[in-house]
């Protein structure tokens, strides 16, 4: 379930009364909670609009125990509209339903602004009937099955791993890895309650959720048996609904922080881990003095005398090779040149390629002889 619905009575006796919810006209509201919000809707004629508080404003919700009163509920939230200004503002409510519905509302609000700022590691077992419900393991066992599955990312086909006993602790059980071509199935096999019968074998899933809500693939493998689909590319035919706890989500390790990561504990067959009610001792150990460090004599290395190298003797300068003489020009026989006439036939005349042809000139007339 991702979202959940909440009936709360405005406190109006605090000191530091809310501006914005005092001035609604009521002091009824519903406390809705969704995976990016929450909303205060005020009951009653002529009210008020809804106050909508995104889950990154949120700064703290808890529980708030009085003497001479019930248990209330704190919530303190940022209402400044530019994200570097903050303007915090406390609300005091009354919860119909007593602390245990108090208690409820603060793991909602705080599961979904976990889930709102990032991915959470939850491993679980499905059982062989869709009818029926599954259950989870704990975080330190959740971390241990992702980090045996990816080391089974690089391992051959048909390669089986089984976990040790001291990293799967809330339930008595064995849970075996296989490698298949591409990809891991995981397995967990319950002894079964009374001898003599076969184990009850569940499908293990192990992968980062965004909601409270996962659907995961499911594949009939005999009439009314399924388990999950562990393909690259499931056809998604059918699936199961999920639904994670509030109070699991509180407590998974976020996927991108290493630093929330749950150390691995070996608590045997109890579910419950040994706490040290005793604090560490008070009592001063005394200073152990400084050991002079003893340095050990280096053995002294023999210098090795240079022997003279000989020195390079100069090469011969060759000999200056005197140029070959220039051979005197041969003259050609008188038959071999051309005759002065034959030069004219070299030369072709040039043709002329348009234009008018030039008119010869006139012949100069003389004049006439004077008759005697």
């Amino acid at each position: 379930m991702t979202t959940k619905l909440y009936s709360v009575v405005l406190d109006k006796y605090v000191e530091e009364q809310n501006p914005v919810l005092g001035s609604l006209g009521t002091t009824t509201f519903t406390l809705f909670v969704n995976p990016k919000s929450v909303i205060l809707t005020p009951k009653g004629c002529c009210v008020g609009k809804p106050v909508v508080i995104p889950l990154d404003k949120v700064k703290m919700i808890e529980k708030i125990e009085a003497e001479y009163s019930q248990t209330g509920l704190k919530l303190v939230h940022d209402m400044g509209l530019e994200p570097e200004s903050e303007e915090l503002v406390m609300s005091k409510f009354w919860m119909f339903g007593g602390e245990a519905e108090i208690l409820d509302c603060c793991q909602m609000v705080l599961a979904s602004k976990k889930l709102y700022s990032g991915e959470v590691l939850v491993a679980g077992c499905l059982p062989s009937s869709l009818a029926e419900d599954c259950f989870f393991f704990e975080p330190p066992e959740a971390q241990a099955i992702s980090d045996a599955k990816s080391k089974m990312g690089s391992a051959a086909p048909n390669t089986t791993v089984t976990m040790k006993p001291s990293e799967i602790y809330s339930v008595a059980g064995k849970l075996t890895l296989e490698r298949q071509p591409y990809s891991t199935k995981m397995t967990f096999a319950v002894p079964a309650a009374t001898s003599g019968e076969p184990d009850v074998v569940y499908s293990v899933f192990c992968q980062p959720v965004t909601s409270m809500e996962v659907a995961l693939p499911m594949v009939e493998v005999a009439k009314k048996v399924y388990e999950l689909d562990v393909s690259p590319s499931p056809p998604g035919l059918i699936k199961k609904t999920v639904l994670v706890g509030s109070t699991h989500i509180n407590l998974s390790p976020y996927m991108w922080d290493p630093k929330q990561k749950a150390p691995l504990r070996d608590r045997g067959t109890s579910a419950m881990g040994r706490i040290s009610m005793r604090g560490p001792s008070l009592a001063k150990k005394p200073k152990e003095e400084p050991q002079a460090k003893v340095e050990e004599a280096k053995p002294v290395e023999e210098v090795k005398k240079e022997e003279p190298k000989p020195e390079p003797k100069p090469e011969p300068k060759p000999e200056p090779v005197a140029p070959p003489a220039e051979a005197e020009p041969v003259a050609a026989p008188k038959s071999a040149m051309p005759s002065p006439r034959g030069l004219t036939s070299l030369f072709k005349p040039r043709v002329s390629v348009g234009g008018k042809k030039k008119a010869p000139p006139a012949a100069e007339e003389k004049p006439p002889e004077e008759q005697s």
